[in-house]
C-alpha cells in the first residue's frame, strides 16, 4: 500500500496545503462517514501502523508488517499532487526527479507517504509451511 504518512515535515504539509483533514492525535481508528472522502483522516495509516502498530498487530493477528519505507519527499509536492495551483514545465521533471532521489536519502525525516508492505497468514503459510505444523 503506499499511504500519506507522518512526520514534521509532512505533518506541515498536509495541514497547510492538503483539503483531507489530518487529525494524529485521535486515540481511536475510525471516522464519521460523510461520503466519499469527506470526513477521511489522513493520519490513519500512521496510527495504525506506526503510533498503534502494536495494538494494530493484537487486533489483527493474520496480517504481519514486512516493511514500511516512507517515500516522496517532494516530487509529488512539485508535481502538483496535493493542487492543480502548481504548473512547471515539463522540462522540469528530470530536474526534480534527481532533487527527490538526493532527498531520499532522509526519506525518515523527509517522506510523506510510506509504502507498507502486508503479508497475510495464508501467505505465510505458503512461503513458510514448517512454521504452522
Amino acid at each position: 500500500m503506499v499511504e500519506p504518512w507522518l512526520i514534521d515535515w509532512s505533518r506541515f504539509i498536509y495541514k497547510n496545503f492538503h483539503h483531507e483533514p489530518i487529525d494524529p492525535d485521535t486515540t481511536d481508528w475510525e471516522f464519521p462517514s460523510a461520503g466519499p472522502l469527506s470526513s477521511v483522516n489522513e493520519a490513519l495509516p500512521w496510527k495504525i501502523f506506526f503510533r498503534d502498530r502494536e495494538d494494530s498487530e493484537k487486533s489483527f493477528p493474520q496480517f504481519e508488517i514486512l516493511r514500511i519505507d516512507p517515500i516522496m519527499p517532494c516530487l509529488y509536492l512539485v508535481s502538483g499532487g496535493f493542487t492543480s495551483r502548481i504548473h512547471l514545465p515539463g522540462w522540469t521533471f528530470t530536474f526534480w526527479k534527481l532533487v527527490d532521489a538526493q532527498l531520499n536519502r532522509w526519506r525518515l525525516r523527509l517522506g510523506i507517504f510510506a509504502v507498507i508492505s502486508l503479508l497475510k497468514e495464508k501467505q505465510l503459510k505458503e512461503v513458510h509451511p514448517e512454521e504452522f505444523s
